[in-house]
């Protein structure tokens, strides 16, 4: 998921170009969650660095059941806490989507 631009230009006295803030959501095999964003490098220029920060939950570094496992077990259970409704994706649809 790409950000929209800031409404202010933090870094408008620098030459070199802003890269967009990036939200990573990695779901398989490898479970979590990536932001990149640019930052200030240390020192009196003001020159910009793109920082990558990454999460690993706990549960994607355990050797745990495999998400569809979860999620067919679930479904066989007849447990739709872990299922989103309708009515929710639309509403987070028209929150991504709004301008």
């Amino acid at each position: 998921m790409h950000l929209k631009p800031t409404p202010q230009a933090l870094f408008a006295s620098t030459s070199s170009v802003i890269d967009p803030n990036v939200i990573t959501i990695s779901i398989q095999p490898d479970e979590g969650i990536s932001i990149a964003f640019d930052a200030k490098r240390p020192g009196t220029q003001v020159r910009t660095v793109t920082v990558q920060a990454t999460s690993l939950t706990k549960r994607a570094r355990s050797k745990g059941p495999v998400a569809y496992e979860t999620l067919l077990l679930d479904s066989m259970r007849g447990d739709a806490t872990l299922f989103t409704r309708r009515d929710e994706v639309e509403a987070e649809w028209r929150i991504i989507n709004a301008d």
